[in-house]
């Protein structure tokens, strides 16, 4: 019955039915408690809904069901991140490496949160398992580790080199044509008559902030700054909007964006009341909420309907600085990443699509650069009270970051001190980025001056 129930469960996460897959193993926790099994699936299917005191509650345990198992610790350790609580981490990653020194995640993860010596044996086991007979996957994700460890040493050249080779070992998918046609029929529907038309409907809160831009532009810092603010809850990158519009392409018979012209004002008003439903419980106290899922910059003409008062945050950071920052991280879930022309490409679409944005919506968008966060912090938090409607004398909690999970590759850098050395970083490798300037020539992408 056991090996039933945790099949018919690894296929229900398998297949993206995360609740299905986590209420089946909060049942089966309760059955069978000794089984580490049910606890480290049931930790990532919670992790993967954003539940993540479930999550690590039920890694702990399966841990300690299981203390010779590399991936639940490498696992646990890895929501440990994301609470911050990066010392134990530190503990689970090094317990899973000894357990199996040949497997690159726990390795990975370990780079993220610490600074290796030049002499840590860490170095030469990563270049083993990089030259070794593991999948490409695996020797990727040991020389994304490697380029870490020699950036942070300031070996820029080596550095450069191992990341070059990570990436080349994870083939880029991405498909510009398909992107560009996409954007292009937000920009037959959400035009500048349709959305003035709509702009006394949907849900007019402006309790709701969104925060959108490209990977590595600082929108974790302006994020950890709102959500320093009472009553200002900062909820990361969240997958509600995605869901609604997903289920709007799958079950309207135009599809989406199309579709999205044809529905009622009550329609978004629906879909902006479900969406807060789904938000608010995540922080009960707050009565403002960010998001910050970037990829929320492609439905800005949808969430400009449905919340047409709702601030919504840019935040921009040099093209070159942006785009090196994600040739630099393992992002299974960014097919442009691993590829200078994928990434200019991408860079020009996201930039062309942004300008459009700025050109039709009614009320105006906030746009901040990432270089004027670090060199004026002060000044930041003033423009973004404004934004927010916040008042200035607004207290704030300057321990805010280590008391929230932060989801995302800046779960360690959000936490650390911002020096103005991290603004021009993307200098120290300028000498082999010759085919990212050419890429950005050839795409069009806009420097700035």
């Amino acid at each position: 019955m056991s090996e039933t129930l945790l099949a018919d469960a690894v296929q229900a996460y398998q297949s993206g039915n995360l609740a299905s897959a986590r209420n089946m193993l909060t049942e089966a926790v309760a059955d069978y408690p000794e089984d580490a099994r049910f606890h480290a699936l049931l930790g990532v299917a919670s992790g993967g809904l954003f539940e993540y005191d479930a999550a690590r509650e039920a890694l702990k345990k399966a841990v300690e069901l299981d203390p010779d198992n590399n991936e639940y610790r490498t696992n646990y350790g890895r929501m440990l991140i994301y609470s911050g609580a990066f010392n134990e981490a530190e503990k689970q990653f090094r317990a899973a490496i000894a357990l199996n020194p040949e497997s690159p995640s726990a390795y990975y993860y370990l780079t993220q949160i610490v600074d290796l010596p030049a002499e840590d044996p860490a170095i030469s086991a990563l270049e083993t398992i990089a030259e070794g007979p593991l999948g490409d996957e695996h020797k990727a994700m040991a020389k994304f580790a490697l380029g870490k460890i020699f950036d942070r040493l300031g070996e820029y050249d080596a550095a450069f080199a191992h990341y070059q080779r990570a990436n080349q070992l994870t083939p880029a998918t991405y498909d510009h044509g398909a992107v560009t046609k996409f954007y292009d029929a937000f920009k037959q529907v959400f035009t500048r008559d349709f959305l003035e038309s709509r702009r006394d409907g949907g849900n007019q809160t402006r309790d709701v902030i969104f925060i959108v831009g490209m990977p590595r532009s600082g929108s974790t810092l302006v994020e950890e700054l709102l959500a320093r603010h009472d009553g200002v809850a900062g909820l990361g990158e969240r997958a509600e909007m995605a869901r609604i519009v997903g289920a709007i392409s799958r079950h309207h018979p135009q599809g989406y964006p199309a579709g999205a012209a044809t529905m009622t004002d009550e329609h978004y008003r629906g879909f902006a009341d479900k969406y807060l439903e789904e938000i608010k419980p995540r922080a009960q106290e707050a009565s403002r909420y960010v998001d910050k899922n970037l990829r929320n910059f492609q439905h800005l003409g949808f969430i400009r309907t449905a919340f047409p008062k709702a601030p919504v945050i840019h935040t921009r950071r040099h093209p070159a600085a942006a785009c090196l920052s994600a040739y630099f991280q393992f992002f299974q879930d960014e097919p442009s990443a691993f590829d200078f022309d994928n990434l200019a490409a991408r860079y020009a679409a996201y930039q062309d699509l942004m300008q459009y944005w700025e050109s039709v919506f009614p009320e105006p968008l906030h746009t901040i650069d990432y270089e004027d966060v670090v060199k004026d912090r002060d000044a930041t938090v003033k423009q973004l009270r404004n934004i927010a409607g916040i008042a200035d004398d607004a207290s704030q909690d300057m321990d805010e970051a280590a008391k929230r999970d932060i989801i995302t590759s800046s779960a360690w850098q959000v936490r650390q001190p911002v020096y103005d050395q991290a603004i021009n970083h993307w200098r120290n490798y300028e000498k082999h980025l010759g085919p990212l300037f050419e890429a950005f020539e050839r795409h069009g992408v806009k420097l700035p001056d």
